[in-house]
């Protein structure tokens, strides 16, 4: 007749378990939140303290990035 393949797990040995790697720990605290900025994910808050244009004299609202600090100005 034919070979009969066992289906599941096989029993392991010591040998296999120490071999395993070790999950190395999460790199995102160590990269403070700005790999979402370097992909153009920003988050955005608003500076009240500049709200007019003085050369162009037209109202404008400046937006700060909380974890980069990037600037961003827009016409309101």
């Amino acid at each position: 007749m034919s070979n009969i393949i066992p289906f599941g797990r096989s029993k392991k040995t010591k040998q296999t378990k120490q071999t395993k790697k070790k999950r190395t720990p999460d790199k995102a605290p160590a990269a403070g939140g700005n790999i979402m900025c370097r992909n153009n994910h920003h988050k955005w808050q608003i500076d009240q303290s500049q709200r007019f244009d003085t050369q162009s004299g037209k109202l404008i609202t400046v937006d700060i990035c909380q974890r980069c600090g990037e600037k961003r100005r827009r016409l309101t």
